[in-house]
């Protein structure tokens, strides 16, 4: 019998011996997955974080080729009607140079929208928001086309002040698509448009 007891000790002895050797290596192996599964995870969490940052760094990009775009095509439109300004200037049609100045009108008052004024806290703060501030010179030589167009300004030889008006209007769209200055010109589009983010919201009209 002392030997049979001694053999159910060993055998005991084993299958506990066993039984920590199974639970070590199962602790062993839940780390193991545990720390491949953190692993795992936080790869995920990166390359999620680097998907959302080019998804943006896309978005971004296709706004500043829309807006470029849209600023070509209004460019266009401004030298379009500055040329007509000139060809028209001795043209006795009024309602022909009502439409031009009508045009050049709103080439001026759409170009805010490209280049809005500046130190707008210091200038007309009595003025609507998008015509508060000073307006940047691009926008100054249309006004100037129209004024000479219009006859407010008193020049002799109209013809040779719009076509001067013309070509630094174009010399200046030159300067801000060439694709060497696009990254400058870019930051000065994102430095002028967070100036307006400070202007007020516009109510509703009084009645």
């Amino acid at each position: 019998m002392p030997q049979l007891t001694d053999w159910i000790s060993a055998c005991s002895a084993a299958v506990s011996a066993g039984a920590t050797f199974v639970t070590i290596w199962m602790t062993g192996l839940n780390w193991k997955f545990s720390q491949k599964s953190e692993a795992q995870a936080e790869l995920f969490e990166q390359r999620k974080t680097s998907l959302i940052e080019f998804q943006a760094k896309i978005q971004g990009q296709a706004w500043i080729d829309s807006y470029f775009r849209d600023l070509l095509e209004w460019s266009h439109r401004v030298a379009d009607n500055i040329s007509c300004a000139i060809h028209e200037i001795d043209c006795p049609d009024a309602e022909e140079k009502r439409r031009v100045l009508a045009a050049l009108s709103v080439s001026i008052d759409a170009g805010r929208w490209y280049f809005p004024n500046k130190d707008h806290d210091l200038h007309g703060i009595h003025k609507e928001p998008a015509y508060r501030g000073l307006r940047q010179p691009i926008l100054d030589w249309l006004v100037y086309a129209y004024r000479v167009y219009a006859e407010l300004e008193k020049v002799d030889n109209k013809r040779r002040y719009l076509v001067h008006c013309q070509r630094n209007f174009v010399s200046i769209v030159q300067g801000i698509v060439d694709p060497r200055s696009r990254d400058k010109s870019i930051k000065k589009v994102f430095a002028d448009f967070e100036a307006v983010g400070s202007l007020p919201d516009v109510g509703r009209p009084d009645r």
